[in-house]
């Protein structure tokens, strides 16, 4: 089995979900040959990142795209094109669906963001993963009929 994990950085600012992407990758290392690709790969203009990421599908030919991203509109290109050319996708929002984090600057950033693409992004993918029960509980309230696993931290 074949793994992309998308994240959009692996700095201090996004140190849980890349020590997440670190452990999963370990911890799948006998079952999955996984391949962690990054916004630094891509580019940041979408035209670029979709040239780029469809490249990349096409050369390792994934079982599953796992994108570990919320408001991110480049996670939202690498999501659509991974599952317009027939792949799997996962997403892992990493706590992004709080409700504290979706009331932070929401008229002035997230509301146009839900409307532009992460609406899209959630509700297109095969399966939502929840890093916590207190995460999939907050992503149910959402009320989104979509298909939540867990797997913790």
């Amino acid at each position: 089995m074949k793994i992309i994990h998308y994240i959009p950085r692996t700095d201090a600012t996004n140190a849980s979900a890349t020590e997440y992407v670190s452990c999963l990758v370990r911890s799948t290392a006998n079952v999955a040959e996984s391949y962690v690709i990054t916004q630094k790969e891509l580019g940041t203009s979408a035209i670029m990142v979709r040239t780029r990421f469809l490249h990349k599908l096409k050369e390792i030919q994934p079982d599953i795209v796992h994108i570990h991203a919320a408001w991110d509109s480049n996670a939202a290109v690498v999501e659509h094109t991974a599952r317009s050319h027939g792949f799997y996708t996962i997403v892992s929002v990493h706590g992004g669906l709080a409700p504290e984090v979706m009331e932070l600057e929401f008229f002035k950033h997230k509301l146009p963001r839900i409307i532009g693409y992460e609406f899209q992004m959630v509700r297109k993918c095969s399966v939502i993963v929840a890093i916590s029960e207190k995460d999939e509980q907050q992503i149910k309230q959402l009320r989104w009929k979509k298909r939540i696993v867990t797997i913790p931290h």
